[in-house]
């Protein structure tokens, strides 16, 4: 009886082992089939994605700002894009034989100039610009703005010219002639970035770095707000109505770690025929007053009232400014601060609409 028992314990032990030795081949196959399955995607998808990632960048994917690309299809139609304020009245697209096409200065003589709109996001503590440039005359500017930002190249090399505020709120220039020649006739993609974290400038040509800087982490690029950021200054294509200059992008690297303030929040409200503008900051690093404008076309603005700052702080505080005087129909408002380590800092724009006749109406009952 004994014997019989341990047969059936003996016959269980080997079925249950049989059953774990087929789903251990089950997962096995299962494995093999999805690594396969992978592989046959990868064959098909992934290795034809691979070229393109390597084209378009692998160094930086910051924000993107603004993307230029003139095409074939902008050959009869406006060359002009939403970023634009304004462009050469002779420019249009154009292409040559190597297959080059882009925006060609025309042979008037007159440089491309592409001015872009006034944008918050221009004014970053760090900036990626890139173009892809033809090479037809001896000097000109890539990108510019004012004196405080040339990145260009003249008969000796490449030119770079930038202003960086430092943690301590001290600023000072950083500008260097790069003995590297550009040959006449050829297509070269010209690149500059900043990254506040690291406080590393770079330049690259055809994506090869040849030249870099190295500042203090968290220094950020200097701007003045009101001097527009210009492309294509000084470039004209040597008057050969050939295409100079496409695919122009701008991006954001990311911020310094010792950004002036951190802004929780920024409303307007509509109180009796005022409107209340209230803020709240989670951090002030040296803020020393925030100054509210206002306008009514997004164009022109008008200082309504300022306000002192905290000055150092990491605890929540809370500001409230009122606008006495609105008008019928959309207020924007918007925020600067000034303060040690960065000037003219401007905060997003928000928008209150107020009805026709309501000022009147809350004049009226308050009476």
């Amino acid at each position: 009886m004994k014997l019989r028992n341990r047969q059936r314990q003996n016959l269980r032990t080997r079925q249950i082992v049989r059953y774990i030795s087929y789903f251990t081949l089950a997962i096995g196959i299962l494995r093999i089939i999805v690594m396969a399955t992978n592989y046959f995607l990868s064959t098909n998808d992934s290795h034809g994605k691979n070229p393109k990632i390597i084209e378009n960048d692998i160094i930086n994917n910051g924000e993107v700002i603004t993307n230029l690309t003139w095409e074939e299809k902008d050959k009869d139609q406006s060359i002009s894009f939403e970023d634009i304020q304004s462009i050469s009245k002779d420019a249009h697209f154009a292409t040559i034989q190597n297959g080059f096409s882009g925006l060609s200065a025309g042979k008037n003589g007159n440089d491309l100039s592409i001015v872009l709109k006034d944008n918050d996001y221009l004014n970053a503590d760090g900036l990626d610009f890139s173009l892809d440039f033809n090479k037809l005359e001896s000097d000109g500017q890539f990108f510019s703005r004012g004196k405080e930002f040339e990145f260009g190249f003249d008969k000796n090399g490449i030119k770079i010219n930038y202003t960086l505020t430092g943690p301590n709120g001290k600023s000072y220039v950083v500008k260097e002639d790069i003995a590297y020649e550009l040959t006449d006739n050829t297509i070269y993609n010209c690149r500059f970035l900043f990254t506040p974290q690291t406080g590393k400038g770079e330049v690259f040509i055809n994506k090869i770095l040849i030249w870099s800087n190295q500042a203090a982490p968290n220094c950020r690029l200097t701007w003045n707000g009101k001097t527009n950021l210009v492309i294509g200054n000084k470039i004209n294509g040597n008057e050969t109505d050939k295409p100079v200059i496409n695919n122009i992008i701008i991006k954001k690297t990311g911020k310094s770690n010792l950004s002036p303030m951190d802004l929780l929040g920024f409303t307007a409200d509509l109180q009796g025929k005022e409107v209340a503008i209230q803020w709240y900051t989670a951090k002030e690093n040296g803020t020393d007053y925030f100054k509210i404008e206002r306008s009514f076309d997004t164009k022109e603005y008008k200082e309504v009232g300022r306000i002192k700052a905290a000055g150092l702080s990491t605890g929540l505080k809370t500001y409230t400014l009122i606008d006495s005087n609105p008008n019928p129909g959309v207020n924007y408002y918007r925020i600067g601060l000034n303060n040690n380590t960065s000037k003219s800092v401007w905060l997003p724009v928000i928008a209150i609409r107020i009805k026709p006749g309501v000022l009147q109406q809350n004049s009226s009952s308050s009476n």
